[in-house]
């Protein structure tokens, strides 16, 4: 099985996974990743586990119905917890403020995604792709891009959009822009706290990887 490296994520894939993806493919992404040289080898490395876990996503075998009124759930168990919340005392209702903001984003999602479902076939199984795309795309941009890494940015041809481009067209073979999905990821991580626009602007102007 394929162990941890420097994007913090461990891939649950084997040696024979990572075998049958044509090194053709790995090259044509890491020619937009451009690594270190001595980073090169890691980089294939995580571009071919990619590679694999996107081919490998499984279309829903559930009900687009059964899937909607599950989601709807979901939203509802959400807005019922922030309801007790709010109940409690104002000491113990900030403690769980961070609690809070997740339910929100729990909430808001859930119910984003049930009225997204399409009746014959549930949530779009190309969106679906193109997301997981987009999850790699930014790790690997973020840690082996331009030498030192890149901050991630939504500029229509920069590095992080081309490259989750480039790896959803070797993984599925075919051509689609995965802009729009390289924007929720970024909304993700925005929601979750993990930085803000201001953050960005600040980390962009220092350069600290230069």
């Amino acid at each position: 099985m394929s162990s941890g490296n420097r994007t913090g994520v461990s891939y649950l894939v084997s040696e024979q996974e990572l075998a049958a993806v044509p090194a053709g493919d790995i090259d044509k992404v890491l020619e937009l990743v451009r690594p270190l040289p001595n980073e090169k080898d890691e980089c294939r490395h995580v571009i071919a586990c990619a590679i694999v876990v996107i081919r490998r996503a499984d279309r829903s075998v559930t009900r687009p119905s059964d899937t909607k009124k599950k989601l709807n759930q979901i939203e509802a168990t959400a807005c019922k917890l922030r309801s007790y919340i709010n109940e409690l005392r104002q000491a113990e209702a900030t403690e769980l403020r961070a609690d809070v903001a997740e339910l929100d984003r729990i909430k808001t999602k859930s119910a984003a995604m049930a009225n997204d479902m399409r009746p014959s076939g549930g949530i779009k199984f190309d969106t679906v792709l193109r997301m997981i795309a987009a999850q790699h795309g930014y790790l690997l941009t973020d840690n082996y891009h331009d030498q030192y890494g890149q901050m991630p940015s939504l500029t229509k041809d920069g590095p992080y959009i081309r490259t989750t481009n480039m790896l959803y067209r070797v993984a599925t073979g075919k051509k689609g822009d995965c802009a729009n999905a390289c924007a929720e990821h970024f909304r993700e991580h925005e929601e979750c706290g993990t930085f803000t626009r201001e953050y960005l602007k600040r980390i962009r102007k220092e350069k600290p990887w230069r």
